[in-house]
């Protein structure tokens, strides 16, 4: 076939090789997107779940910390020296507290912060009453300890579900660019194929010039 020959087998070679390079064009765009997503991926499960889920940890060692801190009064009494030391983990929690509200937070956490925040305020309030009135109710005040701890259990729930979530949209924008990479390699030899034909063919519907021994007049 001499393609190079008809008009019509050139508009429909036009047609094809329009079509390819449109195609391959889309797909880099695809996978640029893709690979932006996966990026940004990367980035918010840093920035909003690992960084939250150690806040979490922090708010937690210092919930720990200032248990420990009412026990020492609980036995040794010195109420001023614990009102410093829990006026200072009190300002660390509120501080660590701020930076979390200040990433991105889905709705779950949006609700459960606000219910944390009210279990920690019945808890403090409770332990000032202790220190400054000499109410003994330790017992409340533990339980109202647990219902805090609950709530930054809660939390920390959620940053692990969000997080599978975050893995199975990796695996899938994964799974998609392996396809898109399947899919320009056929094009890309497909169109490699077809202008190597190409050149054949051109080369056959040039017309020769006979080569042959000049006559010497």
């Amino acid at each position: 076939m001499r393609l190079f020959k008809s008009s019509y087998y050139r508009i429909k070679l036009l047609i094809f090789l329009s079509i390819l390079a449109f195609g391959l064009t889309g797909m880099t765009m695809l996978a640029k997107y893709n690979r932006s997503q996966m990026v940004s991926s990367f980035d918010t499960m840093y920035a909003d779940r690992l960084i939250p889920a150690s806040e979490i940890f922090h708010l937690s060692n210092l919930l720990y910390e200032r248990s420990r801190m009412m026990e020492n009064f609980r036995r040794n009494g010195d109420p001023g020296g614990v009102r410093l030391q829990l006026e200072s983990n009190r300002h660390q929690m509120d501080s660590i507290l701020h930076a979390y509200e200040q990433t991105y937070l889905v709705d779950e956490e949006t609700r459960h912060i606000p219910v944390y925040k009210k279990s920690l305020a019945a808890y403090l309030d409770l332990e000032n009453e202790i220190i400054h009135s000499g109410n003994q109710n330790y017992a409340e005040l533990n339980n109202l300890l647990e219902k805090v701890y609950d709530e930054l259990l809660v939390l920390g729930d959620i940053q692990l579900e969000v997080g599978r979530e975050l893995a199975r949209g990796h695996d899938s924008i994964n799974g998609s660019m392996r396809l898109l990479d399947m899919l320009q390699t056929t094009l890309l030899l497909t169109l490699a194929l077809l202008i190597i034909v190409l050149i054949h063919d051109y080369r056959s519907s040039v017309p020769r010039i006979p080569q042959g021994k000049p006559r010497l007049n």
